[in-house]
């Protein structure tokens, strides 16, 4: 089978994980008619206060296994893995794991307390069932702070309490998450190189549109077939599960603009797998 992507563009990453992780941020109390103009707030503040991170850039030399790890120097960085699972009996389950990690303050500083971050991370994890329609999610916030959270480079893992995406050794990655009643365990192998921004040309159009440094790009790449087995256990049934998945990660700067007045973002994806 092969997996192609369409428009996997700075707007589509920022969307997907980045002004999610801010929505996460929010108090699920938050009225609906508020949720628009309070995460346009955050996010307004947030790229306002950027001075002192990295800009990402067109010209970023990417190297691996040194990509996997974290980009700390930008302020904001996305890892999304997305599959489908299959069981013994067939039972198909999408899964779809994502961590975002939002910069506060540049790193460097030094800081009085073992408290004080530098960095927030956001976690989603959703499995959704095929033959019984079911959808379950949940969600997870922490500081980056007394290990609580993080992103490291020996091990290459990026981690928000018990849930965990490490890339190993030997180059397969290890993923480990749960919720109410649910375990998940996996193993996935890529079966093909890293596909890059460079290698894509995804910011041809975005130069050609005239955006400016630093509100326009973001340097990531995808790991568009990863072969994954490993164990799904729901309600004290353990299955054992096969399947394909694919890892996006990206990094890059909240743009000023991202949030407009209203705190408004149009965004068009399109993925097969």
């Amino acid at each position: 089978m092969r997996a192609t992507t369409r428009g996997w563009s700075v707007a589509v990453l920022t969307a997907a994980g980045l002004l999610g992780a801010v929505l996460w941020v929010l108090s699920p109390r938050t009225p609906p008619d508020r949720i628009d103009g309070a995460a346009a707030s955050l996010v307004r503040a947030l790229a306002e206060r950027r001075a002192g991170f990295a800009d990402a850039s067109t010209g970023w030399e990417y190297a691996f296994p040194r990509d996997y790890g974290p980009h700390a120097g930008y302020q904001a960085e996305l890892w999304g893995l997305n599959g489908s699972l299959v069981d013994g009996d067939g039972r198909r389950t999408g899964l779809r794991l994502r961590f975002a990690r939002l910069g506060l303050a540049p790193p460097g500083r030094s800081r009085p307390s073992a408290l004080a971050a530098d960095a927030v991370m956001a976690a989603q994890l959703l499995l959704a069932g095929e033959r019984d329609r079911t959808l379950q999610s949940a969600q997870r916030l922490g500081r980056i702070a007394l290990g609580l959270a993080g992103a490291s480079v020996d091990p290459t893992r990026v981690w928000l309490e018990g849930w965990t995406l490490e890339h190993a050794a030997d180059g397969h990655l290890q993923v480990r998450a749960q919720m109410d009643g649910v375990d998940l365990d996996l193993r996935l192998r890529p079966g093909k190189a890293a596909v890059t921004a460079a290698d894509a040309g995804l910011f041809d159009a975005v130069a050609a549109a005239g955006a400016a440094p630093g509100d326009a790009v973001l340097n990531g790449y995808l790991l568009p077939r990863l072969a994954l087995e490993g164990e799904l256990r729901i309600a004290g049934e353990t299955r054992a599960v096969s399947g394909q998945a694919w890892l996006e990660h990206a990094w890059g700067t909240l743009p000023a603009g991202l949030a407009g007045t209203r705190g408004q973002l149009a965004v068009n994806r399109f993925a097969l797998q």
